[in-house]
C-alpha cells in the first residue's frame, strides 16, 4: 500500500484528492471519479477482511464488535501514513490480545478492566497526539467546480479601446470567445465588452 500511494502515479492522484482536489481538477482529471474508486477501493479491503474473520474457526455473533472505530482511531494516530497506522494497528491488537489472555489465565483483576485497555488506549492517543496530527486538507469535504462566467468589460475596461491595434486585437479575442463558447457553452456576452475603437 506504501508503494502504491507514495511512488506511483495513481497514488499520487489518490493523495492528491484529499490535500488538493483544485490542483488535480486544472490538470484534467475528474476528482470525482478518483474519489469514487478510493471509497470502492477501501470498502473492498474492508470487506475482506471482515471475510477472513468470518470464515475462522472462531466465528461468533458480534464478531467485529465496533472495533471499527478502532480502526478509524489508529488512522488519526498515524497520521494518515501506513507505516504509523500498522504501528499504531499492532499497539490495539497487542491490547486485545492481553485481554484475552488475562481471561484465561485467571488474572485476579476483573476481566472488564482488560476489556476496556483498547478503547481507553484510543482516548489516549487521540488526546496526546491531537495537536500533532495533520489530516488532508479535502478529507470530508465534497469537491465541487465552480464555472465562472467572465466577462471582458469587467476584467480589462477599455482594453480594446486603449491598445495600439484595436481592430485585430478585438477580432483575435472575439474569435477566441466564439471557439470556447463552441467548446465549453459560455454565454453570449463573453466578448460583448469588447468592440473595436472608432
Amino acid at each position: 500500500m506504501w508503494i502504491f500511494l507514495y511512488r506511483t502515479k495513481y497514488g499520487l492522484e489518490i493523495r492528491c484528492v484529499g490535500e488538493n482536489p483544485k490542483a488535480l481538477d486544472v490538470k484534467g482529471l475528474s476528482v470525482g471519479w478518483r474519489q469514487c474508486l478510493a471509497i470502492m477501493f477501501g470498502s473492498l479491503i474492508s470487506a475482506l477482511a471482515v471475510l477472513m474473520l468470518g470464515c475462522s474457526d472462531r466465528f461468533v455473533p458480534d464478531l467485529i464488535a465496533r472495533r471499527g472505530w478502532l480502526v478509524v482511531v489508529a488512522i488519526i494516530a498515524g497520521n494518515w501514513m501506513p507505516f504509523r497506522v500498522v504501528g499504531a494497528i499492532f499497539i490495539f491488537a497487542l491490547l486485545e490480545a492481553v485481554a484475552i489472555h488475562a481471561q484465561v489465565v485467571g488474572v485476579s483483576i476483573p476481566h472488564h478492566f482488560f476489556l476496556i485497555l483498547p478503547y481507553a488506549a484510543s482516548l489516549v492517543l487521540l488526546a496526546g497526539l491531537r495537536s500533532r496530527t495533520h489530516q488532508p486538507e479535502a478529507l470530508g469535504v465534497p469537491y465541487s467546480r465552480k464555472r465562472s462566467r467572465v466577462r471582458l468589460r469587467e476584467a480589462w475596461p477599455d482594453f480594446c479601446l486603449s491598445s495600439a491595434r484595436p481592430g485585430i486585437l478585438c477580432e483575435g479575442l472575439r474569435r477566441a470567445g466564439v471557439a470556447i463558447r463552441g467548446a465549453s457553452g459560455f454565454p453570449n456576452h463573453f466578448t460583448s465588452g469588447c468592440r473595436p475603437a472608432d
